[in-house]
């Protein structure tokens, strides 16, 4: 069940993916305490303790906003505030043509993860 509850979202790390984690390791820990301790647990502190785990994490900024895609109502439910990211800028250039007799060098940088290249090419009219 837990394999086909993840399998759920696309998106690895999506919240959908960490609540089932979540409500075994409160149910762990209730049953921990009610052995050890003698403290009682109920469904009302069960879920009260899921939300307030979420609400943390969600607080400490470990999950990001794609992570809650498609669950706004739970969103809404737990009052978390996700973090929308920055929009990408996108910059158009044209390429003009070099005037007769002149060359022109053209050259592109790409950078992703860590990673960079390069490039160029060098043209005439």
């Amino acid at each position: 069940m837990l394999r086909v509850w993840s399998l759920s979202v696309k998106v690895k790390g999506h919240i959908r993916q960490l609540i089932p984690v979540v409500i075994l390791w409160v149910l762990w820990e209730a049953r921990n305490k009610a052995k050890q301790a003698s403290e009682p647990y109920s469904f009302q502190r069960i879920c009260s303790r899921v939300s307030n785990l979420l609400i943390t994490i969600s607080k400490a900024t470990m999950t990001k906003a794609e992570y809650w895609t498609g669950e706004s109502f739970l969103v809404s439910q737990l009052g978390v505030s996700v973090l929308v990211p920055k929009a990408k800028q996108i910059r158009l250039h044209s390429w003009d043509k070099p005037q007769e007799g002149q060359p022109k060098l053209n050259i592109d940088v790409a950078y992703k993860d860590g990673r960079a290249g390069y490039g160029g090419i060098i043209r005439n009219s």
